[in-house]
């Protein structure tokens, strides 16, 4: 069957797209769902090391993330990686108000005949309005030898690496990036979604290690980077006395962040552990600047750096406690643990 890109029935699949916004804390209640099917395995041959691959549910929606394979009736394509690039790549300018996102996708053809290939395959979708898509920038625009050309075919067997940019508004951080399987009948059968949110600098695949630090130690993490300046015990704080066998640990972080719009923080994002039974507080005070965060999310702004003070009740009689924060993606997936052994003193 042979592929046609038909943006009237593509926008009309906007409207089933996931939400992929926002982030929740590993110990928060309102952790958001996996995304259904995220990984399926095949026994046949793969680009892949694994030999796994995303195939659609029953309802002909695969969805997944940065660094899966997706498997279409004719070919199989990853999106190794993405990069903003702000407002010019390689000679192409964008408009006042957008930006542009560079996608690094592996293609392999699996098809027993030739694969017509082009830049109206594959689109970026952010919202549920007609017009809140984007397909890629034409090839003749850039200056770059990376990206794919705008029309060429695969031979069975062939596998191509590449670049596709986007020009997209630079309010918008969540995109789903989109292949509809469109027959010579103009009918829709499966469609692949991969996941990302953009404003970083390049994004593989999100890893799932545990980073250790001390205070003084920059922790990097996915939105943002946090430094713990200082820790303490305390008996007393602004008028609160812990109850029998608690005490208060203050915390003191330095909060940067490190992508191209504003963070959400909540008060759930970290929390302090003391033992090998996971007893664990989120912070029953939080101040952000100075000023006390009476609700549970505050703002880190773009380009910002924000000092934070947060207050746990824990328990007496440890000399070691450890600040966690674990990210946690909307889709449920999750990556990196960072965490700051703290060794307080009594004030």
């Amino acid at each position: 069957m042979k592929k046609i890109p038909t943006l009237l029935i593509a926008a009309s699949a906007v409207l089933s797209m996931a939400a992929c916004s926002g982030r929740t804390s590993e110990h928060s209640n309102d952790t958001a769902e996996p995304a259904a099917n995220m990984s399926e395995t095949d026994d046949s041959s793969s680009n892949s090391e694994t030999g796994s691959y995303v195939t659609p549910d029953e309802e002909g929606l695969a969805q997944g993330l940065v660094g899966d394979t997706m498997r279409t009736a004719w070919f199989d394509f990853t999106v190794n990686s993405v990069l903003d690039c702000g407002s010019e790549y390689e000679g192409y300018t964008c408009a006042a108000g957008n930006k542009l996102l560079l996608l690094n996708l592996t293609i392999v053809n699996t098809y027993e005949e030739t694969n017509p290939m082009g830049e109206g395959d594959f689109m970026l979708i952010w919202g549920s309005e007609d017009n809140d898509h984007a397909f890629p920038v034409q090839n003749a625009s850039i200056q770059a030898d990376s990206v794919l050309p705008d029309e060429y075919d695969m031979q069975p067997g062939d596998e191509v690496t590449g670049d596709l940019l986007f020009e997209v508004p630079a309010s918008i951080n969540d995109y789903g990036f989109y292949y509809f399987e469109i027959d010579n009948e103009e009918t829709v059968h499966d469609s692949f979604v991969v996941y990302f949110a953009s404003g970083f600098d390049r994004i593989a695949a999100v890893s799932s290690e545990t980073i250790t630090g001390v205070p003084g130690d920059v922790m990097s993490t996915y939105w943002f980077d946090f430094t713990v300046t200082n820790v303490s015990l305390c008996a007393e704080y602004n008028g609160s006395v812990p109850s029998e066998g608690k005490t208060f640990l203050e915390v003191d972080l330095t909060l940067k962040n490190t992508i191209s719009s504003a963070v959400p923080m909540y008060k759930s994002d970290f929390d302090v552990e003391w033992d090998a039974t996971d007893s664990y507080e989120i912070p029953f005070y939080v101040s952000a600047d100075g000023t006390e965060v009476t609700e549970n999310s505050f703002h880190l702004e773009e380009g910002s750096t924000l000092p934070v003070v947060m207050v746990f009740k824990v328990d007496e009689g440890y000399d070691t406690y450890t600040i966690y924060f674990d990210e946690t993606f909307a889709d449920g997936s999750t990556g990196n643990v960072y965490e700051v052994i703290l060794s307080p003193e009594r004030q």
